[in-house]
Formats: structure tokens, C-alpha cells, sequence
């Protein structure tokens, strides 16, 4: 055999040996790798998930369409309760004064369950709250469904529409009246209006 055959020999058995190796290294490689767990779940699509929590490693923004976002901020506005302060004094004072008022001028002249429906009136748009025109527009333009009344740092809720400015609860008087037998004339003489004043002032500290 000549010295040219016996290199070319020598060369493919190294260029097989070194492929046996890589294959060998290869085949370690795989079997010695540690592999991850896998877990298998069952789920259907519209159904509760049943199984533990699934948790991703990394944190990734999920997209909303403006649709989707202009829903959410409305119903935001909506549950979003602004809290008003109620001065239970000015309830107190005001009738108080119409009671005076009218025995002063009125007594003689127009009957007495003119008075007490007047107070019983009074006392429940008191109640309600009664609020400036501008604050109410305000809630209505933030779409709000209801308030947070505080008094004396006690809270109760209050839908925005049992609430009054001061024209609004002079006119709910003057319209429940019609379900009696009072006139509207003699009621008018009463002037309650001069008896209905703002109860609530809204807390910026606490609401924002």
C-alpha cells in the first residue's frame, strides 16, 4: 500500500471517530438533561377552571380595545360614591323657624294640618339631603348612582336620585300635596321656600 493510501485512510478513520464521538456526546446530552414537568389539564371553553391557580413566570399587558375600556371607566363612575357632609343643625333650625313663623302669622289664618304636613315635608327632604345645583349637575355629568352621606362620622348611601337642590325639593313638596286635600294656594302663603336651605357639603378630602 503506498504512503498516499495509507494518510487517506488514517483521515476518513479520524473523520469517523470524531463522528462517533459527537453522536455519543450528542445522546449523553439528552439523557442527562434535566427535563421540565409537565402538567396536564382538562378545561372547556365558557366553564369554571377547577384546577389550582396557573401563574405566569413573567408579566405581560393584556390589551383592551377602547370599547372595552370605555365600558369599564363608565361603570368606574358609577359605583364611584362621592362623600357629602350633612349638618343635622340646619334641619333643626329650619323648622324650628317655620314653626315660629307660622304661629307668629299664619296660625289664625291657615289650619294647623297645613303646619304639620309643612314639618313632616321639612323633615324628610332634610333627610334626603339637600345639595347645591352645582353639585348635583356635577354628579349627574359623572354619571354617579349614589352618595355617601356622612354624619357625624357616620356614613350612610344615598341615591342621587332621592337627593334635592333646593328648587327640586320645594317642588317635590308642592307636588306630593296634590295626593291631599290642601291647596296649593294656602301652601304657597307658607313660603317654604324661605325654610329650605343646603344641608350637605361635599368633602374633596375625603373623596379624592
Amino acid at each position: 500500500m503506498s504512503q498516499n493510501n495509507r494518510k487517506r485512510d488514517i483521515t476518513v478513520g479520524m473523520r469517523i471517530w470524531r463522528a462517533v464521538v459527537v453522536l455519543v456526546a450528542i445522546a449523553l446530552l439528552v439523557i442527562f438533561i434535566p427535563r421540565g414537568a409537565s402538567t396536564h389539564y382538562d378545561f372547556s371553553i365558557g366553564k369554571p377552571w377547577y384546577d389550582s391557580p396557573i401563574i405566569a413566570k413573567e408579566t405581560f399587558p393584556l390589551l383592551k380595545s377602547d370599547s372595552l375600556l370605555n365600558a369599564e371607566l363608565s361603570n368606574a363612575k358609577k359605583s364611584f360614591k362621592p362623600i357629602f357632609e350633612m349638618n343635622p343643625q340646619v334641619k333643626t333650625a329650619q323648622i324650628s323657624n317655620f314653626m315660629k313663623d307660622f304661629d307668629a302669622s299664619l296660625g289664625e289664618s291657615v289650619p294647623q294640618e297645613y303646619k304639620r304636613y309643612l314639618i313632616v315635608k321639612l323633615s324628610e327632604v332634610y333627610e334626603a339631603g339637600i345639595l347645591s345645583a352645582k353639585d348635583y349637575d356635577a354628579l349627574k355629568k359623572q354619571q354617579s348612582n349614589a352618595i355617601t352621606i356622612s354624619v357625624k362620622n357616620e356614613g350612610r348611601e344615598q341615591p342621587v336620585k332621592n337627593l334635592c337642590t333646593r328648587k327640586t325639593a320645594y317642588e317635590r313638596i308642592m307636588q306630593e300635596a296634590d295626593s291631599t286635600h290642601m291647596q296649593q294656594s294656602i301652601l304657597r302663603r307658607c313660603n317654604i321656600s324661605n325654610y329650605l336651605v343646603e344641608n350637605l357639603t361635599y368633602d374633596q378630602t375625603r373623596s379624592e
